[in-house]
């Protein structure tokens, strides 16, 4: 038994703990804020000034007539 690898959990604690929304949140937030590929970095690189998201993010879902974006709003609403 001294030589076994530990084994990852199916659900870790975070993932118990917060709620699919707050998971969502904290990625879009990890993608501004990568030390390495980060969208603030990149826009430093532009000298443009660009925050990371904190509370809210808004989107926006654009398509032609009966195109499915209520019913994916939907879909999204309800996971």
């Amino acid at each position: 038994m001294l030589g076994r690898k530990p084994r990852s959990v199916a659900n870790p604690l975070e993932s118990a703990i917060t709620t699919p929304s707050e998971r969502i949140l904290k990625e879009c937030h990890s993608l501004y804020v990568d030390d390495e590929n980060g969208l603030v970095k990149i826009a430093s690189s532009l000298d443009v000034r660009l925050l990371p998201p904190r509370k809210k993010i808004i989107v926006m879902i654009m398509g032609n007539h009966s195109a499915g974006k209520s019913s994916f709003i939907n879909w999204v609403h309800h996971m």
